[in-house]
């Protein structure tokens, strides 16, 4: 007896266990839409791209560049002295060669050179700043990006929900159906009523069982798309659990307007890299090594050598000037376009709470209707089996609260989708 016992605490255990992992939530698809993001893991590799062009600039910009040099030039001259062929810094007016003033003769050399740019923290400095906005916009737009994706989930989660419903919905008026099905079929063995009845309430079983096929060709499909949103490849149907969704408090600051600021502050920096070109720029440099053009005197030749190098703009053709006038242009239309945006928002959110409350109220009346519905098949089914209500006046009754149901379903997905909706915007 205590093994019986045993087994079948097992086996209750084993059938919740089994329920509990067919059943997911809408935090489990957000988390696996979130971590599997192509488009915000591309956004992280781009912050990240972003600082290493930060390290490049800096080892352009502000820090020594060295490098090693080596040449060998071979210039002979030709009939020099009665030779056919000679290398020499001094040949006679007779040989035939390049202009030794050009060429020396030849050339050997082995350098070791450095260049470093200074009095351009400026430049260092504006270019840094852009490359620190730049990272600013791309963690708003992984943010927006997220949100996005967030919210295309929630949608189809949602979506998902309201035909599983519909499914079980569907499942309870074939029970009650069949429930009166048995009934009917022993009033018509007494003659109490016909045949016909009881063919109708076959019809509306099978009515109903197709439409629950329909339903779940449907329900697949659309596990389908939401499995693609969050990178999960399966496909199990999962019972989900009803979406909690609430409408957020009206926000004082919108992400739109970050982004305007990051987008406008952008085009600031742009112009002030571009500007610096304008700046003079300087360079010292130097070298050390071998530096030659007879190879019997290198051991003399061997030294070093510094300078500086200065470049100023004079004129470009009036091109800076052009390319300020281009970007006040582009701050112009991105306020024109802040503000059309402020319009919107305002108008949309404001026309999201009335439908809001206009649904709310409808589904006031349809939990008022349904009430009074499942009073009246209560009063009803019974009535079937004394013959009293006929079974046509009693599958009204359930088509009529099968409608009910089906519109209760329909608001209340229509309600989570304004609410998800509506804190889609007011964000």
């Amino acid at each position: 007896m205590f093994r019986v016992y045993i087994l079948l605490v097992f086996l209750l255990f084993a059938g919740e266990l089994a329920s509990a992992q067919n059943t997911r939530s809408l935090d489990y698809y957000l988390q696996a839409a979130g971590s599997y993001s192509p488009e915000l893991k591309e956004n992280l590799n781009l912050q990240k791209t972003n600082l290493l062009q930060a390290d490049l600039n800096k080892s352009q910009l502000r820090k020594p560049q060295v490098f090693v040099s080596a040449d060998y030039l071979f210039a002979p001259f030709f009939f020099n002295n009665g030779q056919f062929i000679s290398i020499t810094p001094n040949p006679t007016s007779e040989a035939i060669g390049y202009d030794p003033g050009l060429s020396n003769g030849g050339l050997y050399s082995g350098l070791l050179n450095i260049s470093y740019p200074i009095f351009n923290g400026s430049i260092y400095k504006a270019t840094t700043l852009q490359i620190e906005n730049q990272n600013k916009i791309l963690k708003n737009t992984n943010s927006r990006a997220l949100h996005d994706l967030e919210n295309n989930v929630k949608t189809q989660y949602v979506i998902i929900y309201q035909l599983q419903q519909q499914i079980l919905y569907s499942k309870k008026i074939i029970d009650l159906v069949t429930d009166r099905k048995k009934i009917v079929h022993l009033l018509v063995e007494q003659g109490i009523m016909q045949q016909s009845d009881y063919l109708l309430l076959d019809i509306e079983i099978s009515s109903r069982q197709f439409d629950i096929v329909q339903l779940k060709t449907t329900l697949s499909d659309a596990f389908t798309t939401l499995n693609n949103l969050c990178g999960i490849s399966d496909t199990t149907l999962f019972e989900l659990g009803q979406p909690e969704l609430k409408l957020t408090g009206l926000l004082p600051r919108f992400n739109y307007e970050q982004k305007y600021a990051l987008d406008s502050l952008d085009i600031a920096l742009q112009q002030l890299v571009a500007n610096t070109k304008y700046k003079p720029q300087v360079m010292v440099f130097g070298n050390t090594g071998l530096n030659a053009i007879d190879a019997e005197n290198i051991p003399h030749n061997l030294g070093l050598s510094a300078g500086i190098h200065l470049s100023i703009p004079i004129y470009d053709g009036h091109q800076k000037k052009i390319n300020n006038e281009q970007f006040k242009l582009t701050q112009l239309s991105l306020g024109n376009y802040k503000s059309d945006q402020i319009i919107q928002q305002k108008n949309k959110l404001n026309a999201l709470l009335q439908q809001i409350q206009n649904v709310t109220l409808s589904i006031s009346f349809i939990d008022k209707q349904l009430e009074q519905q499942n009073e009246l098949l209560l009063l009803i089914k019974d009535k079937v089996a004394s013959g009293q209500v006929s079974v046509t006046d009693y599958l009204d009754a359930i088509k009529d609260f099968a409608l009910a149901n089906q519109n209760k379903i329909q608001s209340q997905t229509q309600l989570w989708q304004l609410i998800n909706q509506y804190n889609y915007i007011n964000w």
